[in-house]
Protein backbone atom coordinates (compact mmCIF):
# COMPACT_ATOMS: atom_id res chain seq x y z
CA UNK A 1 0.00 0.00 0.00
CA UNK A 2 0.64 3.37 -0.65
CA UNK A 3 0.91 5.70 3.10
CA UNK A 4 0.54 9.06 3.83
CA UNK A 5 1.98 10.18 7.03
CA UNK A 6 0.67 13.90 7.86
CA UNK A 7 2.13 15.52 11.07
CA UNK A 8 3.18 19.09 12.12
CA UNK A 9 5.72 17.38 14.60
CA UNK A 10 8.83 15.81 13.52
CA UNK A 11 8.97 13.46 16.53
CA UNK A 12 5.47 12.04 16.29
CA UNK A 13 5.37 11.98 12.37
CA UNK A 14 8.85 10.09 12.45
CA UNK A 15 7.73 7.90 15.57
CA UNK A 16 4.32 6.88 13.20
CA UNK A 17 6.92 6.17 9.81
CA UNK A 18 8.95 4.17 11.81
CA UNK A 19 6.66 1.69 13.14
CA UNK A 20 5.18 1.46 9.40
CA UNK A 21 8.54 0.84 7.57
CA UNK A 22 8.84 -2.41 9.80
CA UNK A 23 6.89 -3.66 6.93
CA UNK A 24 8.83 -3.66 3.72
CA UNK A 25 5.59 -4.56 1.86
CA UNK A 26 4.17 -0.62 2.28
CA UNK A 27 5.67 2.73 0.45
CA UNK A 28 5.26 5.53 3.22
CA UNK A 29 5.05 8.64 2.38
CA UNK A 30 5.60 11.36 5.26
CA UNK A 31 4.43 15.60 5.19
CA UNK A 32 4.53 18.55 7.36
CA UNK A 33 1.22 20.40 6.42
CA UNK A 34 -1.62 18.88 4.66
CA UNK A 35 -1.11 21.82 2.44
CA UNK A 36 1.96 19.03 0.68
CA UNK A 37 0.01 16.32 1.42
CA UNK A 38 -2.85 17.49 -0.90
CA UNK A 39 -0.23 18.63 -3.91
CA UNK A 40 0.73 15.36 -3.68
CA UNK A 41 0.55 13.54 -7.20
CA UNK A 42 0.85 10.45 -5.64
CA UNK A 43 -2.51 7.93 -5.24
CA UNK A 44 -2.67 7.03 -1.47
CA UNK A 45 -4.18 3.71 -0.09
CA UNK A 46 -3.97 4.91 3.55
CA UNK A 47 -3.49 8.33 5.45
CA UNK A 48 -2.71 8.79 9.09
CA UNK A 49 -3.50 12.51 9.82
CA UNK A 50 -3.57 14.54 12.78
CA UNK A 51 -6.35 16.17 13.83
CA UNK A 52 -4.83 19.82 14.30
CA UNK A 53 -2.06 21.42 12.44
CA UNK A 54 -2.18 25.09 13.79
CA UNK A 55 -2.03 27.55 10.74
CA UNK A 56 -3.19 26.13 8.02
CA UNK A 57 -5.28 23.25 6.88
CA UNK A 58 -6.50 20.28 9.55
CA UNK A 59 -6.47 17.14 9.49
CA UNK A 60 -10.21 16.99 9.45
CA UNK A 61 -10.67 19.92 6.31
CA UNK A 62 -7.79 18.03 4.59
CA UNK A 63 -10.12 14.64 4.95
CA UNK A 64 -13.60 16.11 3.70
CA UNK A 65 -11.33 17.06 0.82
CA UNK A 66 -9.81 13.96 0.11
CA UNK A 67 -13.45 12.16 0.85
CA UNK A 68 -14.78 14.46 -2.35
CA UNK A 69 -12.26 13.17 -4.55
CA UNK A 70 -11.70 9.73 -3.29
CA UNK A 71 -14.48 7.46 -1.03
CA UNK A 72 -12.17 4.26 -0.78
CA UNK A 73 -9.13 5.76 0.50
CA UNK A 74 -8.81 4.44 4.27
CA UNK A 75 -8.13 7.38 7.00
CA UNK A 76 -6.63 6.89 10.33
CA UNK A 77 -7.01 10.12 13.14
CA UNK A 78 -4.22 10.67 15.15
CA UNK A 79 -4.69 13.64 18.12
CA UNK A 80 -3.60 14.81 21.17
CA UNK A 81 -7.42 15.04 22.52
CA UNK A 82 -9.90 12.31 22.44
CA UNK A 83 -12.45 14.52 21.98
CA UNK A 84 -11.86 15.41 18.62
CA UNK A 85 -13.02 12.42 17.69
CA UNK A 86 -16.16 13.25 17.70
CA UNK A 87 -16.02 16.22 15.07
CA UNK A 88 -15.01 12.83 12.81
CA UNK A 89 -18.18 11.00 13.00
CA UNK A 90 -19.21 12.41 9.66
CA UNK A 91 -15.80 11.17 8.09
CA UNK A 92 -15.86 6.99 7.12
CA UNK A 93 -12.46 6.25 8.81
CA UNK A 94 -10.36 2.85 9.97
CA UNK A 95 -9.49 4.02 12.99
CA UNK A 96 -8.76 7.30 16.13
CA UNK A 97 -5.27 6.97 17.81
CA UNK A 98 -4.53 9.18 20.71
CA UNK A 99 -1.00 10.28 21.47
CA UNK A 100 1.47 9.93 22.73
CA UNK A 101 1.77 7.11 20.07
CA UNK A 102 1.45 3.34 20.99
CA UNK A 103 3.54 0.60 18.92
CA UNK A 104 0.76 -2.17 19.07
CA UNK A 105 -2.39 0.72 18.47
CA UNK A 106 -0.62 1.28 15.06
CA UNK A 107 -0.19 -1.83 14.16
CA UNK A 108 -3.80 -3.36 15.07
CA UNK A 109 -5.38 -0.44 13.14
CA UNK A 110 -2.71 -1.43 9.70
CA UNK A 111 -4.07 -4.93 10.46
CA UNK A 112 -7.25 -3.71 9.45
CA UNK A 113 -6.48 -1.52 6.65
CA UNK A 114 -4.35 -4.18 5.11
CA UNK A 115 -7.67 -6.76 5.16
CA UNK A 116 -10.02 -4.40 3.93
CA UNK A 117 -7.30 -3.00 0.65
CA UNK A 118 -7.13 -6.94 0.25
CA UNK A 119 -10.81 -7.47 0.25
CA UNK A 120 -11.29 -4.36 -2.11
CA UNK A 121 -8.52 -4.94 -4.30
CA UNK A 122 -8.83 -6.31 -8.03
CA UNK A 123 -6.18 -7.51 -10.50
CA UNK A 124 -6.73 -6.55 -14.33
CA UNK A 125 -5.73 -9.24 -16.61
CA UNK A 126 -5.43 -8.81 -20.09
CA UNK A 127 -5.30 -12.01 -23.32
CA UNK A 128 -3.31 -10.81 -26.25
CA UNK A 129 -3.06 -12.12 -29.74
CA UNK A 130 -0.90 -10.83 -32.33
CA UNK A 131 0.42 -8.01 -30.03
CA UNK A 132 -3.33 -6.78 -29.76
CA UNK A 133 -5.21 -6.80 -26.28
CA UNK A 134 -8.49 -8.05 -27.25
CA UNK A 135 -9.64 -9.11 -23.64
CA UNK A 136 -9.91 -7.58 -19.88
CA UNK A 137 -10.90 -9.63 -16.93
CA UNK A 138 -11.01 -7.76 -13.40
CA UNK A 139 -10.62 -10.75 -10.56
CA UNK A 140 -11.02 -9.55 -6.91
CA UNK A 141 -7.95 -11.08 -5.53
CA UNK A 142 -8.96 -12.63 -2.19
CA UNK A 143 -11.50 -14.58 -4.43
CA UNK A 144 -8.67 -16.12 -5.37
CA UNK A 145 -8.08 -19.89 -4.52
CA UNK A 146 -4.45 -20.43 -5.69
CA UNK A 147 -2.49 -19.89 -9.17
CA UNK A 148 -0.88 -22.80 -10.87
CA UNK A 149 2.04 -22.43 -13.86
CA UNK A 150 1.59 -24.86 -16.70
CA UNK A 151 4.33 -24.25 -19.24
CA UNK A 152 3.87 -20.78 -20.77
CA UNK A 153 0.31 -20.37 -18.88
CA UNK A 154 -0.84 -19.40 -15.97
CA UNK A 155 -3.87 -20.61 -14.59
CA UNK A 156 -5.86 -18.73 -11.75
CA UNK A 157 -8.55 -21.17 -9.79
CA UNK A 158 -11.41 -18.30 -8.74
CA UNK A 159 -14.79 -18.80 -6.91
CA UNK A 160 -16.45 -17.53 -9.53
CA UNK A 161 -15.45 -20.03 -12.06
CA UNK A 162 -15.73 -23.41 -12.11
CA UNK A 163 -12.77 -23.78 -14.74
CA UNK A 164 -10.07 -21.92 -13.72
CA UNK A 165 -8.32 -18.56 -16.03
CA UNK A 166 -5.86 -19.35 -18.22
CA UNK A 167 -3.26 -16.48 -19.39
CA UNK A 168 0.26 -16.25 -20.74
CA UNK A 169 1.58 -15.01 -17.79
CA UNK A 170 4.45 -15.48 -16.47
CA UNK A 171 4.06 -16.34 -12.50
CA UNK A 172 6.32 -14.22 -11.35
CA UNK A 173 4.88 -11.69 -12.70
CA UNK A 174 1.47 -12.17 -10.58
CA UNK A 175 3.48 -12.95 -7.51
CA UNK A 176 4.99 -9.18 -7.53
CA UNK A 177 1.68 -8.33 -8.42
CA UNK A 178 0.24 -10.31 -5.08
CA UNK A 179 3.43 -8.13 -2.70
CA UNK A 180 0.75 -6.11 -0.89
CA UNK A 181 -1.68 -9.20 -0.05
CA UNK A 182 -0.07 -11.07 3.14
CA UNK A 183 -2.51 -14.25 2.13
CA UNK A 184 -0.51 -15.18 -0.24
CA UNK A 185 2.61 -16.91 -0.40
CA UNK A 186 4.35 -19.27 -3.25
CA UNK A 187 4.62 -22.50 -1.98
CA UNK A 188 6.43 -24.24 -4.75
CA UNK A 189 7.94 -23.27 -7.82
CA UNK A 190 4.80 -23.61 -9.88
CA UNK A 191 1.90 -22.60 -7.61
CA UNK A 192 0.88 -19.44 -5.22
CA UNK A 193 -1.66 -20.36 -2.73
CA UNK A 194 -4.09 -18.38 -0.67
CA UNK A 195 -3.64 -18.85 2.65
CA UNK A 196 -7.29 -17.55 3.05
CA UNK A 197 -8.49 -21.01 2.05
CA UNK A 198 -6.00 -23.42 3.44
CA UNK A 199 -7.17 -25.64 5.87
CA UNK A 200 -4.74 -28.06 6.32
CA UNK A 201 -1.22 -28.49 6.56
CA UNK A 202 0.55 -32.03 6.34
CA UNK A 203 3.76 -34.03 5.20
CA UNK A 204 3.23 -37.55 4.34
CA UNK A 205 5.78 -40.56 5.30
CA UNK A 206 7.41 -40.19 1.74
CA UNK A 207 8.79 -36.83 2.88
CA UNK A 208 5.65 -34.67 0.40
CA UNK A 209 4.31 -31.89 2.15
CA UNK A 210 0.96 -30.46 0.79
CA UNK A 211 -1.51 -27.70 1.26
CA UNK A 212 -5.09 -28.49 1.64
CA UNK A 213 -7.63 -26.24 0.51
CA UNK A 214 -11.14 -26.17 1.00
CA UNK A 215 -13.96 -23.58 -0.05
CA UNK A 216 -17.91 -24.69 0.05
CA UNK A 217 -17.77 -27.45 -2.85
CA UNK A 218 -14.23 -26.29 -3.41
CA UNK A 219 -11.19 -28.94 -2.44
CA UNK A 220 -7.33 -28.94 -3.52
CA UNK A 221 -4.21 -30.41 -2.76
CA UNK A 222 -1.29 -28.43 -3.51
CA UNK A 223 2.40 -29.64 -3.38
CA UNK A 224 5.01 -27.70 -1.19
CA UNK A 225 8.46 -27.87 -1.98
CA UNK A 226 10.34 -29.21 0.75
CA UNK A 227 12.79 -25.54 0.82
CA UNK A 228 9.61 -23.93 1.45
CA UNK A 229 8.06 -26.17 3.83
CA UNK A 230 8.56 -24.22 6.80
CA UNK A 231 8.15 -20.47 5.51
CA UNK A 232 4.73 -21.53 4.41
CA UNK A 233 4.03 -23.18 8.56
CA UNK A 234 5.03 -20.26 9.26
CA UNK A 235 3.12 -17.62 6.87
CA UNK A 236 0.17 -19.87 7.78
CA UNK A 237 0.50 -19.59 11.29
CA UNK A 238 0.86 -16.02 11.52
CA UNK A 239 -1.92 -14.94 9.14
CA UNK A 240 -4.50 -16.82 10.66
CA UNK A 241 -3.29 -15.66 14.34
CA UNK A 242 -3.60 -12.19 12.53
CA UNK A 243 0.36 -11.42 12.96
CA UNK A 244 2.09 -10.05 10.41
Amino acid sequence: MNIAVCDDLDCDRKEIENILLEDARHQIYTYKTMEELLQAEIHFDLLFLDIEIPGGITGLEAAIKIRQKDRNIMIVFVTNHANKVYEAIPIEIMGFLQKPIQEKEINKVLRQCETKYEWNNYMVFNDQFLGKIHEHIALRVQDIYYIASERNYTEIYHRLSPEPFRWKMALHKIEKQLKDCRSFCRCQRSYIVNLQYVLRLYQEKDYKYWALLEDDKFRAQIPISRDKWDIVNELFYNYRRGYR
